[in-house]
């Protein structure tokens, strides 16, 4: 069991390279939680709780009806 936490805490910081800048939430994530997120978010090479609210522009989301939210 052991080797299984140093292997995720290698494969951690080889996905943190992939990312220049982690926010507060991805530092403080469990280590098989950020594993996930870390492989998830290394694909696009950025944190997406790391991007200001004032550079996202709500107007360009699709609307969302209430049909969806059940699907």
């Amino acid at each position: 069991m052991n080797e299984s936490l140093e292997t995720n805490e290698n494969d951690i910081e080889s996905l943190a390279k992939d990312v220049p800048v982690l926010s507060k939430y991805a530092v403080l994530l469990e280590s098989c939680v950020k594993l996930r997120y870390l492989q998830k978010i290394s694909v696009v090479g950025i944190d997406p709780a790391s991007i200001p609210s004032e550079h996202l522009n709500p107007g360009i989301l699709p609307p969302v009806e209430q049909s969806d939210l059940f699907s």
